[in-house]
């Protein structure tokens, strides 16, 4: 088909010859035209057309795109005609903002409507720079919009010159970026925050590079090395540990980049500027960047000397008073074995006395013998309790498997006569069998079923021995209805030779309970009360199984 030349066709060579095959409609003189053929000329026009329709098609595509685009980016895009004032802004522009199309004009006096107050003479200064200076139009800029509220973006744009070299035109766009200055202002809060927890903490705090080096400290922190923030910061963590603990530290640090561990915390030793050894309870945890890999350690150092020291003090204390218990509980296991036999000697002479010179002497010298008589059986009952509760302390123990069912009948037997004496009912439910020294037991029960039977009150007793779950062991409860001990005595009548009644009330040494809790002590177990006042005590036996 012959080809239609236009004016901007390169088929035509410098000395205006043109291919045989072209012909220039636009250009053809009357002269060229009646050389023409009819065909010739047909074929030409139709082929222009077509070549119109091309360009027509083209157009339209291009068109589309460009709709699609501007409908479819979630940027706005604005496009200012200086000579006329008119500027569009894309329907992406006004959704972003809150308006309809309709509701925001398409002219530049709409740009104070919704540009921030705050940022106008901003971006005006930006845009006379743009426009004088040749100066990238590109800035955050703040919107507002229709809500009143904020949003920010990137504000971009360029300036279009004509022919003379004149601004007649400017297209633009903007990205909402408040999503991403939320994000950066959360940042700059958490970062201050935290800023200000190392800067004012009351302990110690630091940051420390994966290396071991003082990246940042507080102010608290240089206050328990002794030495200036500026020094610190020179210097690693090795500088001012105590030599025992390098390896520990180093240990750890290890571990922690490792993964192996996320966070530590001991006691560690540092050395203050001056020489001196500081306590300290160091936790360390690691922070790790975006891609995994760590960026700093950080330090929280508490100063525990003082609490150390008064650790170390009072366990220093209580040794000595354990190695003094300990003499004591001897001196009173030999003083009590050895003031046996002269009371022996002296009721054995009283006793001889009162046979032999009775008869002769007058009622007010009975009283006297008697008198020194019962002393001298109280001092032996005392004696007897004190090497009780000596053997509770000292004698060797003898674990076996102990049926409580038979052992709590044979205290019974033993006691069955007091029993009847005092008309108490006692009732006993099934019981385990624990693994305990026999002759503890034996002697425990014995004292709180002989505690529930004298102190009674006016009541018949009735006493109630039986177990209850425990969560780790056994628990055997001996329950009466006695006078009861008031809550303020529950701890008291544990220690030795406490006593809640005189001796004219209720007999005893006050030691019995004591050696109770002693032996339960030894079998690994212990013993508990719940009482009330006139209603009546439950002694608890916790056992381990």
């Amino acid at each position: 088909m012959m080809k239609i030349k236009h004016s901007n066709d390169a088929s035509a060579d410098r000395s205006g010859q043109q291919n045989p095959e072209t012909i220039d409609l636009l250009n053809l003189n009357a002269q060229q035209l009646d050389t023409l053929s009819f065909e010739k000329i047909k074929q030409a026009y139709l082929s222009l057309n077509e070549y119109q329709r091309e360009r027509e098609t083209e157009f339209k595509r291009q068109k589309e795109l460009l709709d699609f685009w501007l409908n479819t980016t979630s940027d706005g895009v604005w496009d200012w005609d200086f000579l006329s004032d008119r500027v569009f802004f894309s329907l992406s522009f006004k959704d972003g903002l809150g308006y309809s199309d309709e509701e925001l004009r398409d002219h530049s006096d709409s740009w104070k409507k919704i540009i921030d107050y705050s940022d106008w003479n901003f971006w005006s200064e930006k845009l006379n720079r743009h426009l004088t200076k040749e100066e990238p139009f590109v800035f955050p800029l703040r919107y507002r919009k229709k809500d009143g509220s904020g949003l920010w973006s990137i504000c971009r744009g360029q300036a279009v010159k004509n022919e003379n070299g004149q601004y007649f035109r400017m297209l633009g766009t903007h990205t909402d970026i408040s999503d991403l200055k939320e994000a950066e202002e959360a940042l700059r809060i958490s970062e201050e925050c935290f800023k200000k927890a190392i800067e004012y903490s009351a302990i110690g705090m630091a940051l420390v590079s994966p290396q071991g080096r003082w990246v940042k400290v507080n102010k608290a922190l240089c206050e328990i090395l002794g030495v200036e923030e500026d020094e610190l910061l020179t210097k690693d963590l090795r500088s001012f540990s105590h030599q025992e603990d390098v390896d520990k530290d180093e240990m750890q640090r290890k571990q922690m980049l490792s993964g192996l561990i996320d966070h530590y915390q001991y006691e560690k030793r540092f050395v203050h500027h001056k020489g001196h050894l500081v306590w300290a309870m160091l936790s360390v945890s690691l922070v790790k960047g975006a891609d995994h890999q760590p960026l700093y350690f950080i330090f929280q150092i508490q100063d525990i000397t003082d609490r150390k020291l008064s650790h170390d003090r009072l366990k220093e204390h209580s040794l000595l008073l354990e190695r003094s218990n300990r003499d004591l509980e001897e001196f009173a296991y030999v003083a009590s074995h050895d003031l046996q036999e002269p009371l022996r000697k002296i009721s054995g002479f009283i006793d001889l006395l009162i046979r032999n010179i009775d008869p002769h002497l007058d009622a007010e010298s009975r009283e006297y013998v008697s008198y020194i008589k019962g002393s001298a059986k109280r001092m032996q009952r005392l004696i007897k309790d004190l090497l009780s509760y000596s053997r509770a302390i000292h004698s060797p123990l003898h674990f076996e498997e102990i049926d409580l069912n038979h052992e709590v009948q044979l205290v019974l037997d033993d006691l069955q006569v007091k029993i009847r004496e005092n008309n108490a009912s006692i009732e006993v439910s099934p019981l385990p069998v624990v693994n305990a020294h026999r002759v503890f037991i034996s002697s425990i029960i014995k004292n709180l079923i002989d505690n529930a039977l004298k102190y009674r009150g006016e009541r018949n007793p009735q006493i109630h021995i039986y177990a209850e779950d425990a969560p780790s062991g056994y628990l055997i409860a001996v329950r009466d209805n006695g006078i009861g001990i008031p809550e303020k005595y529950h701890q008291r009548i544990f220690e030795i030779f406490q006593r809640l009644h005189k001796k004219d009330e209720f007999s005893g040494t006050g030691i019995g309970l004591a050696i109770c809790k002693r032996m339960m002590e030894r079998l690994d177990g212990k013993i508990m009360l719940e009482s009330e006042e006139n209603v009546g005590s439950v002694f608890k036996l916790i056992f381990r199984k």
